[in-house]
């Protein structure tokens, strides 16, 4: 395949509104501009591409937290990232769709039982809106809609401990 030069770039805003009610615990919205570029190859069937995407989320209380996202891309590919948002086929080698639409929206459920350790719930759902697929051969066929979920319960464990208490060497050392 030769020399493959690609880059990925993206710059984004976010603003969160910490509310600190009874119910809502803060409220974030994000929006970023990505871009991807071949410099060098025959990698994708592009030279360049562009997306941009928008998220809102709300946590509430008792650490429940609702999220969505739209994300829009037209000849883009993210680098190592999920399918969902690239325009090239991951089913049919050499074909690429016109753009992408792909919505995310979820929730999730986390629980703090102990310094540093947190049981939680997510799930999240992925309705993609593709556009026209064109195969490797030049045939179009039209736009698609699928419907991707996944579900996970999780525990995060970030353990701490000192190694040296370099207060106490100091101290004896004085005596």
């Amino acid at each position: 395949m030769g020399v493959q030069t690609i880059t990925n770039g993206s710059i984004g805003l976010g603003l969160q509104w910490c509310a600190r009610s009874r119910v809502l615990e803060s409220l974030t919205a994000e929006v970023a501009a990505l871009g991807c570029w071949q410099q060098s190859g025959q990698l994708w069937p592009f030279d360049a591409g562009a997306g941009a995407s928008a998220s809102l989320s709300v946590e509430f209380q008792k650490n429940f937290r609702l999220f969505g996202q739209i994300f829009y891309a037209r000849d883009f590919v993210s680098l190592y990232g999920i399918p969902f948002y690239s325009t090239i086929s991951h089913k049919q080698p050499g074909a690429r769709l016109s753009y992408v639409l792909t919505p995310h929206i979820g929730a999730e459920w986390s629980h703090t039982f102990a310094k540093n350790y947190i049981l939680g719930a997510k799930v999240d759902a992925y309705p993609m809106i593709e556009g026209e697929l064109t195969n490797a051969d030049g045939s179009v066929r039209s736009s698609a809609f699928f419907n991707n979920f996944s579900f996970g319960i999780y525990f995060r464990c970030h353990p701490r401990f000192l190694l040296v208490n370099y207060n106490k060497k100091r101290s004896d050392s004085y005596k």
